[in-house]
Order: C-alpha cells, then sequence, then structure tokens
C-alpha cells in the first residue's frame, strides 16, 4: 500500500486560484476540461463547476482546492489517493479506488466524483501541472500560482458557503411529481 503523506507548516503548492468577480459563466472551462479528460465535450464529466450564487451576482467556478491535508486521502481506505510528486497535486489511482465513495463524502467543496466510464474516483490532477481551464479562462477567471495553504482554506470557504446556497436555491421550471 501507498504511505500516505500528511503535510503541515501551510506552505505554497500549486492550486488554480479563483477569481469570481471575473467569472462570465461561460462554461469553457468546463467544455475543455471534458474534452481533455474525456475527447468529449460533456459538462457532466468536467471536473470543475460553476455554481451561481446570486446574493452576490456571481457565477463561482468550483474547483479542487488541493487540500493540505485532503479529507479525500485520509478517507480513502485503499490508499488510491495521495500527493503527486511531479506536480503536488492530489491524484487518484484508478487502479487501487473500489469505488467506495467515501472521498466523495469528506470533499468540502463537492470536487471528486466516482466517475460513470471507469466507476472509480476521479477529481482534478491540474492536467500534469497544465491546467486546460486556466489556459482558456480568457476573463482570467483561472489562475495557477503558488499559493499558501492558508489562502486557499479561505477560498474552500467560499466555495463551501456557494455551494450550500447552491443547495438551497429552486431550479426554474415546474416541479415533477413521479408516481410509482
Amino acid at each position: 500500500m501507498r504511505a500516505k503523506i500528511i503535510e503541515s507548516g501551510g506552505g505554497k503548492m500549486k492550486s488554480i486560484w479563483v477569481y469570481p468577480e471575473k467569472c462570465t459563466g461561460c462554461s469553457q472551462c468546463i467544455m475543455v476540461c471534458s474534452y481533455t479528460k474525456t475527447g468529449k465535450y460533456s459538462p457532466r464529466d468536467a471536473l470543475l463547476q460553476l455554481l451561481s450564487w446570486e446574493e452576490h451576482c456571481l457565477t463561482i467556478p468550483v474547483v479542487c482546492a488541493q487540500c493540505e491535508n485532503a479529507p479525500c486521502q485520509a478517507a480513502c481506505p485503499v490508499d488510491a489517493i495521495y500527493r503527486s510528486p511531479e506536480n503536488g497535486a492530489v491524484v487518484v489511482d484508478e487502479a487501487l479506488c473500489t469505488a467506495c465513495g467515501l472521498c466523495m463524502e469528506a470533499c468540502p467543496t463537492g470536487s471528486i466524483f466516482i466517475d460513470r466510464h471507469s466507476n472509480a474516483a476521479i477529481k482534478c490532477d491540474l492536467c500534469g501541472g497544465q491546467p486546460a481551464c486556466v489556459e482558456v479562462c480568457y476573463p482570467g477567471a483561472l489562475h495557477l500560482d503558488e499559493i499558501e495553504w492558508a489562502k486557499r482554506l479561505e477560498q474552500r470557504e467560499w466555495w463551501v458557503e456557494a455551494r450550500k446556497v447552491h443547495g438551497r436555491q429552486q431550479l426554474p421550471g415546474f416541479p415533477i411529481t413521479v408516481k410509482e
């Protein structure tokens, strides 16, 4: 089994920093993410999400915070989640993953999923160090930078709050009742 790496000390690590005030909601990041990972333009397969936070008139891109002490990594009972020595991203070894879903439950931002194609956990791996979403973000809402954990934690808390608010919003349309 792979040894779990537990970091401490608040050092800088590469991660995607989001400037929500610059996001136009164009979805280019979602489209390029899905294409990069699956070879198809499928928003359903993107590893980041856009949340509408109407109270603040913002569209917030939510990406993996690459947590210093990654809850998804700590929750994995088979050590399938580890920190890449190449780029510092928290990544999933699909061959070891049992798709138990504990990592999904542990992720505070909802940024890890069970892939419907591989039946293994999947999350942002920073595209090996050059995130495609950052490259196509013409308004400049996404940046790859060396960021102190305290600053990334602050941003992670925005995402957690946006997700809570987003979960309470009513979706437009008519309510549908399914009878069995």
